[in-house]
């Protein structure tokens, strides 16, 4: 016990006679504390669902008017636009697990706040495809729809923004 008590003020020694001060900060000021994470995590998920109702509405939409339907609410319908929103969510998955680990090595290289905020630019892009479908009803709606999704996959989606906040 007195040995570490002598180790410690061999260290305070150290600490006044090298010319450094030394300050005792506080921990919630070293690292990111929940404080600042939960805002982010809150307005990316605020915007991710309350998007997901509009982009399934997008796809029915863009759906029925591909197949001339009457009916929106049909079976053949239906089952169209889930094809799309498969496609539309591999688009989205594939990419985004792939690249969680790319964020995870710039993470410890570059910091996690640059990581925490690249999805949003893909969540960006994202919506303004979605926009565009819905506003100006291309007839290439699926590759629109496609590389909106392919986009938020590269720029980590919901994987890499969950990785980086916890």
């Amino acid at each position: 016990m007195s040995e570490r008590n002598e180790d410690l003020h061999d260290d305070d020694k150290e600490r006044a006679f090298s010319g450094v001060t030394y300050s005792h900060t506080v921990p919630a000021f070293t690292r990111p504390s929940y404080v600042y994470v939960l805002p982010a995590i809150f307005m990316f998920f605020l915007v991710v669902f309350g998007l997901f109702p509009l982009t399934a509405q997008v796809h029915i939409r863009q759906v029925c008017h591909d197949l001339n339907e009457d009916d929106c609410e049909s079976s053949r319908v239906s089952a169209s636009a889930s094809t799309l929103n498969l496609i539309a969510a591999f688009a989205l998955s594939i990419p985004s697990i792939i690249t969680c680990g790319i964020y995870g090595s710039v993470a410890d290289v570059y910091g996690r706040k640059i990581v925490m905020i690249i999805p949003f630019f893909g969540l960006m892009v994202y919506s303004l495809a979605y926009l565009y479908v819905d506003t100006f009803d291309p007839p290439s709606y699926v590759g629109i729809i496609i590389a909106g999704n392919f986009v938020l996959g590269m720029c980590g989606g919901y994987f890499t923004f969950i990785m980086s906040c916890m």
